[in-house]
C-alpha cells in the first residue's frame, strides 16, 4: 500500500520480496515439520528431503519476482512517474527493522539446513532492498532524482536473480539424486580398489539422503568365496567410506570373478535400462 500510494516502484518491489519472505517461511515451517516424520512404507527413505522441495519452492518464488520486478523497473525507465519520497522513506524504515528481526531468528539454523538458509536469505535480501529504498527516498527528497527508484529496483531484482540462481542448483542436485559437491567419486572407487581382497568395483552410485546424510551402493568383485571374509571385507568397506568420505549408508553387492556381472559393466552409473537398487 505504501508503495501504492507514493508512486514507488522500489517500494513495491521491497514489498512483493517481503511477501515472498513471509511465504517462504511458512514453507520452510510446514516442510520441517514434514521432514519429521519417520519412514513407513510409502516413504522408505523417511520424509527429510521435504525440506530440499521446500528449499526449490523458495527459489522459485524469489526467480519469478526478480523477473517481474526487471520488467516494471524497465517500463518506469520508459514512463516515469511521480514519487512521494517521505512515504517511501518511512515505510522502508519499518520494513527494515522487521526484515533485520526476522533475519537474527532464522541465522543460527540456517548454517545447518537448505530449507531454512532459503528463508534466511529472503529476510537478508529483503533487508538490503529496505536500505536500497530508504536511499532512493532519500535521494528524491533531496534532489528529486525519480530515476533513481527503478534503477534502485533494478539492483534489488538483480540481486534476487543472483541470489536464486546461485542457490537452487543444491536443491535440484539433491533432487536429482546427484553426487555431493563433497565426495569425490573416483576417490572413493580408488579407496574402494585398494581394500585388501577387493579386485573390482562397478555399478557405482553415490547421492545424498539428504543434507547432512550421504548414501552409497556398489558392486564388488572379491577374491574369496568365504562369507564370513565376505563380511569382513563389507564391514572394512563401510569404515573405509565413512572415515574418509563421510558416507554413512552404503549397500554393497559381493561378487566373485566367476559370477560377477559382465566385463564391460560400468564403473560409475549402470547400464541404460536397468535400475539401480537402492538409490531412491
Amino acid at each position: 500500500m505504501g508503495g501504492i500510494f507514493s508512486g514507488s516502484l522500489s517500494l513495491i518491489a521491497d514489498a512483493l520480496h517481503n511477501f515472498s519472505d513471509a511465504a517462504s517461511l511458512v514453507i520452510a515451517y510446514g516442510a520441517r515439520r514434514i521432514a519429521r516424520r519417520p519412514a513407513d512404507t510409502s516413504m522408505t527413505f523417511g520424509y527429510v528431503r521435504a525440506e530440499i522441495v521446500a528449499a526449490l519452492i523458495n527459489y522459485t518464488t524469489l526467480t519469478i519476482v526478480g523477473l517481474y520486478l526487471l520488467y516494471e523497473a524497465v517500463m518506469r525507465f520508459i514512463q516515469p512517474e511521480p514519487i512521494e519520497g517521505w512515504t517511501v522513506v518511512v515505510v522502508a524504515g519499518i520494513a527494515l527493522v522487521v526484515d533485520i528481526v526476522t533475519a537474527m531468528l532464522t541465522y543460527a539454523m540456517s548454517k545447518s539446513s537448505m530449507n531454512i538458509r532459503a528463508a534466511f536469505l529472503h529476510n537478508v535480501a529483503d533487508a538490503l532492498g529496505s536500505v536500497g529504498v530508504i536511499i532512493a527516498g532519500t535521494l528524491i527528497l533531496l534532489y528529486e532524482w525519480t530515476w533513481i527508484d527503478p534503477a534502485i529496483t533494478l539492483l534489488i531484482a538483480g540481486y534476487i536473480l543472483w541470489q536464486a540462481f546461485s542457490e537452487i542448483g543444491g536443491s535440484i542436485r539433491v533432487l536429482m539424486l546427484g553426487t555431493p559437491v563433497d565426495v569425490d567419486i573416483d576417490r572413493v572407487v580408488e579407496d574402494l580398489r585398494s581394500v585388501e581382497g577387493v579386485v573390482g568395483v562397478h555399478h557405482v552410485h553415490v547421492w545424498a539422503l539428504d543434507e547432512g546424510h550421504n548414501a552409497f551402493e556398489a558392486h564388488l568383485v572379491v577374491d574369496s568365496s568365504s562369507l564370513l571374509e565376505m563380511s569382513r571385507l563389507k564391514s572394512r568397506a563401510r569404515s573405509l567410506l565413512q572415515e574418509r568420505h563421510g558416507i554413512g549408508h552404503s549397500t554393497m553387492e559381493i561378487e566373485t570373478p566367476g559370477h560377477s556381472c559382465d566385463d564391460e559393466a560400468k564403473v560409475i552409473g549402470h547400464e541404460v535400462g536397468s535400475t539401480p537398487s537402492a538409490a531412491g
